[in-house]
Formats: structure tokens, C-alpha cells, sequence
């Protein structure tokens, strides 16, 4: 598998991605492909449509 289709792979599977920093800090982001094949980060934001436990963030 080649790294873009483990990327690939692990986006469609969910695209909830933890940023771990030197200073130990954390940053939930939501990956998505933009059109030009660069990937675009948000900061992760919970939905108010989604049903409370549904995401184990840490």
C-alpha cells in the first residue's frame, strides 16, 4: 500500500486526526483532501447532530 492510499485508507475510516506537539500539548483536526491534492486541517468540532459518546477523544 503505497502512502497516500494508507492515508487514504485511514481518512475514510474517519477523518479525526490528534496533533501532538512538542510541549505535550494536543489539537483535534478534521483532515480533508482539497482539490488540488493538499490536505486541509480544521480544528475538530463536535457536531451538535452527533449523539453524545460517539467520539472517544482523549
Amino acid at each position: 500500500m503505497r502512502k497516500t492510499e494508507s492515508l487514504d485508507f485511514l481518512t475514510a475510516l474517519d477523518p479525526l486526526f490528534t496533533l501532538s506537539f512538542d510541549s505535550d500539548s494536543m489539537l483535534h483536526v478534521n483532515v480533508a483532501e482539497a482539490d488540488d491534492g493538499r490536505l486541509t486541517l480544521t480544528a475538530y468540532q463536535r457536531e451538535p447532530t452527533d449523539a453524545a459518546g460517539t467520539r472517544q477523544l482523549p
